[in-house]
């Protein structure tokens, strides 16, 4: 007895749908196979354990941004290891240059304006690695207009930076301030 024209059609489809399926798994599983082996791990050519330790790594940030500012003070607040340095510069422009550097921990850096007139920094990083001396600074540039009072707030004590050489040094790295 022969089949039924529909019963063979649905023998035919399903053939073809199973066979397009096998050819495609055996063709993108032996993609993948040679995509391993080419872009794989050196393993497959030395096998073994290879591993790299961090023994340090530096990483460094310059940013300069000029205002048009009216106040006739600037205070700075900072606090961890920012270098503050003030020289003049021209009128109603405050040009702020920063150069941050910090090693393979990381770190941690806040800074704001407060109306103007108010510049916070925080800054931080992390412990270095045993035996490692990590890098952590932040240097401040700041030029400001003649007319202009600079005021280094130092935790709770706040001082003048009287302008007296070309460049001024208002605040170490360290947190002091030197003498006038």
């Amino acid at each position: 007895m022969a089949m039924p024209r529909n019963i063979r059609l649905l023998w035919r489809v399903w053939g073809t749908v199973l066979t397009a399926v096998t050819v495609g798994v055996v063709a993108l599983t032996a993609w993948a196979q040679i995509a391993e082996y080419r872009h794989g791990t050196y393993e497959r050519v030395q096998p073994g354990v290879y591993g790299a330790e961090l023994l340090s790594a530096e990483s460094r940030e310059s940013t300069t941004v000029v205002y048009r500012i009216g106040t006739p003070v600037v205070i700075v607040e900072a606090d961890g290891p920012v270098k503050v340095n003030v020289s003049r510069g021209e009128r109603e422009r405050l040009t702020v240059r920063r150069e941050l550097a910090w090693g393979a921990r990381g770190r941690e850096f806040h800074q704001e304006w407060e109306g103007g007139k108010v510049l916070r920094i925080t800054y931080s990083c992390p412990a270095p690695f045993a035996g490692s001396p990590d890098l952590c600074s932040a240097d401040y540039h700041l030029t400001v207009p003649p007319d202009v009072r600079v005021v280094v707030a130092n935790g709770t004590a706040t001082r003048d930076c009287p302008l007296t050489r070309a460049v001024t040094v208002c605040r170490t790295a360290d947190g002091g301030v030197p003498a006038a």
